[in-house]
C-alpha cells in the first residue's frame, strides 16, 4: 500500500534540501520510513525536480519494489534505521563547509558552540570510504548507534530526525555549525 503522506513529505523536504543550497543539482539524498518499505530519491536525480513518482520503495534489505533505481547510498541509510528504530527520516547532503570540514584532519576535535553542543552532542567522524560501498554502510552503521549526526570524509554529513522535515533542518544546523568553526578556526578558508 502506497503512503501518499509519506511520499509528499519526503519530496517536500528534498525540494528544501535544494532551496536551502545543502545540496547541489543530483548530490546528496533522502530516505523515510513507510508502513512496510522504504522510500528514497533515486540515483541521478536533481532534488529541487524530484516529483512523488521519481521515489523508489525499497524493503528492509534492500530489493527494489516500486520506481527507479534507488541512490546508490541506499545500504547507509538502512544501516541506520537497523541501528535505530526510532528514526523515520535520513537526511545525505554534500553542505559546503560540512564537507569542508569533513574533509580536514579531525584528530583534535572542533569546538561545539552552544547550540551545536545541545542539538549534536555527539558527532561521529568517518574517515574516507568508497561511496556506495559495503564498507561505507557498514561504518555508518556502527556510527549511528551512538552519535547524532555524521561527519564523512570528502563526502558530506548525514542527519536524521523523526520525519524528512526534520533531518532536513538537522542538516542545515549542522551546516551552520560548520560554518562558524571554520570561520572561528580558520579551518575551511
Amino acid at each position: 500500500m502506497v503512503d501518499w503522506l509519506a511520499e509528499r513529505m519526503l519530496v517536500e523536504a528534498a525540494h528544501a534540501l535544494a532551496q536551502d543550497h545543502l545540496v547541489t543539482a543530483t548530490d546528496g539524498n533522502l530516505s523515510m520510513r513507510s508502513r512496510e518499505t522504504y522510500l528514497i530519491t533515486p540515483s541521478g536525480c536533481e532534488k529541487r525536480a524530484l516529483e512523488v513518482k521519481d521515489l523508489s520503495h525499497l524493503t528492509i534489505d534492500g530489493k527494489l519494489v516500486e520506481g527507479p533505481a534507488p541512490s546508490s547510498e541506499w545500504a547507509f541509510h538502512l544501516a541506520i534505521y537497523a541501528k535505530r528504530p526510532e528514526i523515520n527520516a535520513v537526511c545525505h547532503a554534500h553542505p559546503d563547509m560540512a564537507t569542508a570540514l569533513a574533509s580536514q584532519d579531525l584528530a583534535e576535535r572542533p569546538r561545539l558552540l552552544f547550540d551545536a553542543e545541545r542539538r549534536f552532542p555527539r558527532i561521529a567522524y568517518i574517515p574516507r570510504l568508497a561511496p556506495g560501498s559495503a564498507e561505507l554502510a557498514e561504518a555508518v552503521g556502527r556510527a549511528a548507534a551512538e552519535c547524532d549526526a555524521i561527519l564523512l570524509a570528502d563526502h558530506g554529513a548525514i542527519t536524521w530526525g523523526e520525519n524528512p522535515q526534520v533531518a532536513v533542518h538537522q542538516m542545515a544546523a549542522l551546516e551552520r555549525w560548520a560554518r562558524t568553526i571554520c570561520i572561528l578556526e580558520n579551518r575551511c578558508m
